[in-house]
């Protein structure tokens, strides 16, 4: 158990009010740490703008925010889920992240999020939330290198116009989230999302389609085996290219039906 000297040390090498790890101790019994940063040599780990408590997962996490946060927000300060990580950006576990700010975007600042893989930026992400702001109302309530948790005050008005924007935005929100669930687990489920959006834009078809275009367009740079390959399957491609968008149409459909429901939404960049 930490003694009172050691949270004042603690908080002096922050730069917090004392009176922060007094808050944190009422609401949790865990350890308090210094949090964590990668270095820019991509080899280290450094202290970082904030203080750290374990957590088991993101339910852990909530149950620890939902009462300190309140609390904290008059003092200036904010609360987020994220995850640790070692010097080569492997996760290491959950974290409840305490900093000295009162912007809700910081903690996007401080875990350098960004979608490196769809040259995406944390200033890129912080414009699309923002921009989100004339549509609802939101928390940013999670952040970490690669993703971003969101709890929503109030929807947009047309949610599934909505849903789709997320999933131009982060494709992953539905191909690694809701886009995995099948419809014989979850009949009424995906009868509920169809009532709610009939139709979707034709701005995922014509993504989708676009990415094909792409990859048959690198055709010639491919070995002429593989070349013939591609051009035997004909047909079958067509077919499995027209399969793969009435999938992500039908998860455009769940994600808004989630976002209904759940009024949480989960950004993640694999």
């Amino acid at each position: 158990m930490a003694s009172g000297e050691d949270d004042k040390k603690l908080a002096r090498d922050v730069g917090f009010d004392p009176a922060v790890l007094a808050l944190i101790r009422r609401h949790s019994r865990k350890k308090i740490e210094r949090m964590m940063v990668p270095g820019s040599d991509g080899e280290s780990i450094l202290p970082g703008p904030g203080l750290s408590v374990k957590v088991a997962d993101g339910e852990a996490a909530e149950a620890l925010m939902t009462p300190l946060q309140p609390e904290l927000g008059p003092l200036g300060y904010r609360a987020f889920w994220s995850t640790r990580q070692d010097p080569r950006g492997r996760r290491e576990g959950d974290e409840v992240v305490v900093i000295k700010s009162a912007d809700r975007y910081e903690a996007l600042r401080v875990r350098l999020t960004d979608a490196g893989n769809y040259d995406i930026s944390t200033v890129d992400i912080i414009d699309r939330l923002k921009a989100w702001e004339q549509l609802c109302s939101f928390d940013v309530v999670g952040a970490a290198s690669d993703w971003v948790a969101l709890t929503f005050e109030t929807l947009p008005e047309k949610i599934c116009a909505f849903a789709e924007e997320v999933y131009l935005f982060c494709p992953d929100s539905v191909g690694q989230g809701v886009g995995l669930k099948r419809e014989s687990q979850h009949p009424a489920l995906f009868a509920a999302a169809r009532e709610l959006c009939p139709e979707v834009s034709p701005a995922i078809r014509d993504k989708l389609e676009a990415e094909t275009d792409h990859v048959h367009s690198r055709a010639p740079e491919l070995p002429s085996a593989l070349r013939a390959l591609l051009g035997d399957l004909g047909d079958a491609n067509d077919s499995f290219a027209s399969a793969a968008v009435r999938e992500v149409e039908m998860g455009v459909r769940l994600l808004a039906h989630e976002l209904r429901e759940k009024k949480f939404l989960f950004l993640w960049w694999d």
